[in-house]
C-alpha cells in the first residue's frame, strides 16, 4: 500500500490479480491433465488440490472488497454516488455473462434440440452469477445503512453472518420441487450449481467489510495496522477450523462453517502477506495492476479458450484429462503468460490511442 488513498487500492488490485490467474491456472490443469495423475499419490496434484480450493473464496472475497472500496470511498448520499449506478450495470453484466457462457443453443431462439442436461447447465449458478448479486447485495445494503444512518460496515458483516447461520436449512430445502430450475440453482448445488448464494455470497460481504473499513480510513498508519488486526483474526480462524476438523465430532449440518472459517483465514492470511509485500514495494509492475484491473476479461476469454461456448469449441471437446504432469503445468504457465499478454496489449493500444485522442485536442 502506498501513501495516498487513491493508491491504496493498489493492494486490492495484486490480490485480484493473483485470484484471478490462480483461477485460469486451476481450470487449465483441471481441463486438462490426465485421470491417472489425479491421486495422493502425486505430490503435484495434492499440493494443486489443496491451493485450488481457496481460489474461488480468495476471488469473490477480493471482488466484494474492491467494489465496496470504490463505493464506500464516495462520501455522496447513495443516490448522488455514481458508483451506485455502475454497480446495477455491473450485476447485470454479470449475471449476463453468466448465462450466455453456458447459452445451451447455437441458435439464439430455437431450442428443441436441447436436452435437459443442457438447460440444467444452463441454469447453474457460476462465479460471474454469485459475483454479480454479490455486488448487488453490497449495494442494498448500503441504501439500508443509509436510511438508518449506520455504518454499512455493520451490515455487511451481519449479513455475511446471517447468511452462515441460515445455510444448513436453505441447502437442504429441496428448492427444486417447488420453485422453477432457473430460481433454484441461486439456493442448492442439487441442479448443478458450483456456487450458489448460500453460503458463497458470504465471501463477497466479508470483502465488503473490508473494502469499506479501507475505504473510510484516511490514515495510512491506521489502515496498515487494521490489515495487521485481520491477519491476525485470520490466523486465530483458521487455527480454529484447524482444531474443529482434529477434534473427532462430526457436526453435517454445520460442517460449512468450519470450512468457512479456513478458507476464509487463508485469505485474511494472505491478504495481510500482500498488504505487507506490497507497502514495500517501489514501484508496483504495471502488468500487475493490468491484470488486476482486468479480471473480468481474463475470466470470460480463458473459458472461452477453455471449454467453449455455444458458438466454438473449447480445449475440453479435444483434449480433456489427457496431458501428462508435465505438460499440463506447460500448459498451464502458457495460458498464463497469453492471458497477461492479452491484457498488456488491450492497455497498450488503449493507451496509444488516448495519447492520438490527447494530440489531436491540442
Amino acid at each position: 500500500m502506498q501513501n495516498t488513498t487513491k493508491e491504496r487500492i493498489i493492494f486490492l488490485d495484486i490480490m485480484r490479480a493473483v485470484a484471478v490467474l490462480m483461477m485460469v491456472e486451476g481450470h487449465t490443469v483441471d481441463t486438462l491433465l490426465g485421470d491417472q495423475f489425479r491421486s495422493s499419490d502425486y505430490l503435484f496434484y495434492d499440493i494443486w488440490h489443496a491451493v485450488r480450493g481457496y481460489t474461488a473464496p480468495m476471488f469473490m472475497f477480493i471482488s466484494g472488497a474492491v467494489f465496496s472500496y470504490l463505493l464506500n470511498k464516495n462520501k455522496s448520499r447513495f443516490f448522488e454516488n455514481k458508483r451506485l449506478v455502475k454497480g446495477i450495470k455491473r450485476f447485470f453484466l454479470l449475471v449476463g455473462l453468466g448465462y450466455l457462457l453456458r447459452y445451451p443453443s447455437h441458435r439464439i431462439i430455437y431450442f428443441s434440440h436441447v436436452s435437459e442436461r443442457g438447460w440444467q447447465i444452463f441454469y447453474a449458478v457460476d462465479a460471474l452469477h454469485l459475483i454479480g448479486f454479490g455486488i448487488l447485495f453490497i449495494v442494498l445494503l448500503r441504501l439500508l445503512a443509509d436510511l438508518f444512518k449506520i455504518e454499512s460496515r455493520w451490515f455487511y458483516a451481519v449479513s455475511a453472518l446471517t447468511i452462515l447461520a441460515v445455510t444448513p436449512f436453505i441447502v437442504t430445502a429441496g428448492w427444486l420441487s417447488y420453485l422453477p430450475a432457473p430460481v433454484a440453482a441461486y439456493f442448492t448445488s442439487s441442479g448443478g450449481s458450483y456456487f450458489p448464494l448460500f453460503p458463497w455470497s458470504a465471501y463477497c460481504l466479508a470483502g465488503a467489510f473490508l473494502g469499506n473499513i479501507i475505504a473510510n480510513y484516511k490514515d495510512i498508519q491506521k489502515t496498515q495496522r487494521f490489515i495487521r488486526y485481520i491477519t491476525i483474526f485470520g490466523f486465530l480462524m483458521l487455527l480454529s477450523s484447524v482444531v474443529f476438523f482434529n477434534s473427532g465430532f462430526e457436526i453435517k449440518p454445520l460442517y460449512h462453517i468450519p470450512l468457512f472459517l479456513q478458507r476464509l483465514g487463508v485469505v485474511l492470511l494472505f491478504s495481510g502477506v500482500v498488504s505487507y509485500m506490497a507497502n514495500r514495494l517501489r514501484q508496483t509492475p504495471k502488468i500487475i495492476i493490468a491484470a488486476g484491473r482486468n479480471t473480468l476479461l481474463i475470466y470470460v476469454v480463458h473459458v472461452i479458450v477453455l471449454y467453449g461456448s455455444a458458438w466454438s469449441p473449447g480445449l475440453y471437446k479435444y483434449l480433456a484429462h489427457s496431458f501428462s504432469l508435465s505438460l499440463t503445468a506447460f500448459s498451464a504457465l502458457v495460458m498464463i503468460t497469453f492471458m497477461i499478454g492479452m491484457v498488456y496489449i488491450k492497455d497498450y493500444i488503449i493507451l496509444k490511442k488516448d495519447k492520438k485522442i490527447k494530440v489531436a485536442t491540442i
